[in-house]
């Protein structure tokens, strides 16, 4: 297993399992729509705070012995991600440096191949490479000899200024390559080759099936001194919560050294071809830490997925649970028949439902009572919204909507009593009310779990328990770091803190404006028209503003 990293600010005293090094999400503190208190103290975390908390390389285990997962047909891995170098653009006197994390081949079943680079957003990069999207000089060539090129065409500024974490870069690909299992070429500017590239995956897999609605998962953790909100606990149960709801697929990112109660979590859903894995085979120190491997497994997911799903939740966490219409039963059977009942009379085509988020206490014996057992919860709203996208729509996200998105297509924002998730993330709560939309469905869904895996919750919580000497542990420096994450996102938050309130406080499904940070323009700013049933969105400028305090901003 690699060497992992030091751990920040505020788990001084703790040990991460080593199985959690890649589950990285970046997050801050969250907040309280209806309120303005702050939703989060230094003390709570969720399944997403404490995978922020890992940001940086160095350190080392202080013991080892991770089992690798076996290396079989029934792990059902699509593509391996690896490290790979950056490439420099030089133009007169400027020159960039851009790091990309995944190269994926796409071959969309009605055609329309193309190669996808995900990588991070550079501000100095983007301008070389034109902000309507389209690359200036910037060319794609295969090197099998068939002498195809393409121009390179970059999304993730185009449309959005604010929260610019990632690029992707598009280059079209002959579709009668479609069989092959890689595809190698160069990245050519102005004539001379920036990058060599070769594009992985198990064409089969790849191809495999056509989907109303997918999720994709990311590497998970646990914290030994906060097990009450461990992934690997939370996965059976979330996973089995989806597939009843009309999940007909997961894309797993996993490593060499996940836990293998994760693979246990995950056999069933592999035996029955529910589940493929894409493995992440990049040295610790090559994420960066938090933020971007969340943008990294997000945005490469949804190249994936372009062609094969009609809806895909990202990043919706393992102890996030959506629901459609709660004050009124649901919509439909299914999350995509409540999608296509919440769009139909849409004057316009939807690439984005966002929604608002709950926070529950979660259960206090985490290994007998099921998640959504727990019917306390906070009065209002807290936490930025969480989204489901349309893949063939969008070019690249970030954690709480889309950052690119096809020309024409809109985003819609609903309210709660539509569409929203419960968060099982606190162990108190100072004023609660008690809700049993989702723990009535408790039962149900144990019995769900033992069908799938022969046993219920109380028979097999406690085998996702860690054992009393874990595998391997990440020693914490003495000592705090700076937490750069934090300040990065304070100085770009002022917008999503609005856009958060915004849609906690909607009343009616709502078309967002394109851009939500813009200027005020007559067109945003204009009434609906006559029978529209989605109201627009004027600028954020326009939107009230919010009295927040010293709390800061969700990421998670």
């Amino acid at each position: 297993m690699p060497s992992a990293s030091a751990l920040p600010r505020g788990l001084a005293s703790r040990a991460l399992c080593a199985a959690a090094l890649l589950r990285l999400v970046g997050t801050v503190a969250a907040w309280c729509g209806a309120g303005g208190s702050a939703c989060l103290d230094g003390d709570l975390e969720d399944t997403a705070m404490l995978q922020r908390d890992v940001k940086k390389a160095g350190g080392a285990a202080l013991q080892q012995g991770v089992a690798e997962a076996p290396e079989a047909a029934s792990q059902r891995i699509m593509a391996r991600i690896t490290e790979l170098p950056t490439f420099r653009l030089v133009e007169e006197r400027r020159k960039t440096e851009t790091v990309l994390r995944s190269v994926v081949p796409v071959f969309p079943p009605g055609g329309g191949a193309f190669i996808a680079f995900v990588g991070d957003y550079n501000q100095n990069t983007w301008p070389l490479l034109r902000p309507n999207g389209t690359a200036s000089g910037l060319e794609c060539v295969a090197k099998d000899g068939s002498g195809h090129r393409s121009p390179v065409e970059a999304f993730g500024a185009e449309q959005r200024k604010k929260q610019l974490w990632t690029t992707v870069y598009k280059c079209a690909w002959p579709d009668e390559l479609r069989s092959k299992p890689c595809h190698s070429g160069s990245l050519v500017y102005r004539g001379a080759t920036v990058f060599d590239f070769e594009a992985c995956h198990d064409p089969a897999l790849a191809s495999e099936g056509q989907y109303d609605l997918a999720a994709c998962i990311e590497p998970l953790f646990e914290s030994p001194e906060k097990l009450t909100s461990s992934g690997i606990v939370q996965l059976p149960q979330w996973l089995e919560y989806n597939m009843q709801k009309g999940v007909q697929h997961f894309v797993v990112y996993t490593m060499n050294n996940t836990d293998p109660r994760v693979f246990a979590a995950m056999k069933p859903f592999l035996d029955a071809k529910l589940m493929t894995q894409v493995r992440l085979e990049v040295p610790f120190h090559a994420t960066h830490g938090g933020q971007k491997t969340q943008m990294l497994v997000i945005n490469d997911c949804v190249q994936r997925m372009r062609g094969r799903a009609k809806w895909l939740m990202t990043s919706v966490d393992t102890d996030e649970y959506t629901i459609f219409n709660t004050s009124k039963g649901p919509l439909a059977e299914t999350f995509q028949d409540s999608l296509a009942k919440l769009i139909a009379d849409q004057p316009e085509t939807i690439h984005a439902v966002s929604f608002p988020r709950i926070n529950f206490l979660r259960p206090k014996q985490p290994y007998d009572q099921l998640q959504i057992a727990s019917a306390s919860r906070e009065t209002g709203h807290c936490g930025c919204p969480k989204y489901f996208v349309r893949p063939d729509m969008v070019n690249s996200l970030f954690v709480h909507f889309p950052q690119s998105w096809d020309n024409g297509t809109r985003h819609l924002g609903v309210h709660e009593q539509a569409f929203v998730a419960f968060h099982y993330r606190l162990d108190a709560v100072n004023k609660s009310v008690v809700d049993t939309t989702l723990s009535s469905q408790a039962p149900a869904l144990d019995a769900a779990l033992g069908r799938r895996y022969g046993k219920g919750w109380a028979d097999i919580g406690r085998t996702f328990a860690p054992a009393a000497q874990p595998a391997a542990f990440i020693a914490s420096p003495s000592g705090r770091d700076e937490d750069q994450l934090d300040e990065e996102y304070e100085a770009q938050d002022a917008g999503l803190r609005r856009f958060t309130e915004y849609v906690a406080g909607l009343k009616v499904p709502t078309l967002i404006d394109g851009e939500l940070e813009a200027s005020s323009g007559p067109e945003r700013a204009a009434a609906p028209a006559a029978g529209r049933r989605a109201a627009r969105v004027p600028p954020w400028e326009s939107w009230p503003r919010i009295d927040l305090g010293s709390s800061k901003l969700c990421l998670a």
